[in-house]
């Protein structure tokens, strides 16, 4: 059996970058919305609690009245940018997406893109995109270490466009803050895997959001 050893300098950084806090089960459902336990964060990005992590990015003000806003191309340092740009120079506190920006030399590890999900201001998602099939089996390593086994974990065969077939990791965790996370080492693309955490909230949007665009109706 082969065994993936953590360099001190990855490790610590990882570490460092997915937080968790264990709480009782049991309260994990109770207090107002918005103000459950402390629990999941990933990169410092607390879910169940309001988007404080980093600052917006720098964006350039209106050249003209009435014309649109737009972010610069500078990362000076971590930073969120508004998908929605009519919002832009204003505080994360609706229900809309982040994304999430670094500088280049600045990089976490695991990440390629991140999206955070608010809810009425707070982190109900995160969802990270992986470098995909060629770290994988590390990135899957340190979810493990951190999170402990996952209540799921298989591999699948996938084939490409180019009918080429690589193994994909599959594996799934129940956290005790009722926080779900999920990994996939290829999503869409060999170089494109992803991991999330998601709270009972932002599945409950996921599921309205879905059925809305299969123009499911409602009881």
């Amino acid at each position: 059996m082969h065994s993936i050893r953590f360099r001190p300098s990855v490790l610590g950084g990882l570490l460092a970058t997915f937080a968790f806090a264990a709480t009782p089960a049991a309260s994990a459902h109770t207090g107002a919305p918005g103000s459950g336990p402390a629990g999941t964060a990933i990169y410092g990005i607390a879910l169940y609690k309001p988007f404080t992590a980093m600052p917006e990015c720098p964006f350039k003000p209106n050249s003209s009245p009435g014309a649109d806003k737009a972010y610069t191309d500078e990362t000076p340092h971590p930073c969120f940018e508004h998908a929605d740009l009519s919002l832009i120079g204003t505080a994360p506190t609706g229900t809309e997406m982040l994304d999430v920006m670094y500088p280049v030399d600045k990089t976490p590890e695991m990440y390629t893109s991140l999206r955070i999900s608010l809810i009425k201001g707070i982190v109900h998602g995160v969802y990270l995109l992986t470098p995909g099939v060629d770290t994988q089996v590390h990135d899957y390593a340190f979810l493990e270490y951190k999170f402990g086994r996952p209540q799921v974990k298989r591999s699948v065969i996938v084939q490409d466009r180019m009918r080429g077939t690589y193994q994909v990791i599959k594996a799934s965790w129940q956290r005790p803050d009722g926080v779900s996370l999920s990994f996939t080492g290829a999503a869409d693309a060999p170089n494109a895997g992803e991991f999330t955490a998601t709270t009972p909230q932002e599945g409950a949007r996921q599921q309205a959001q879905n059925d809305q665009h299969e123009g499911v109706p409602k009881l």
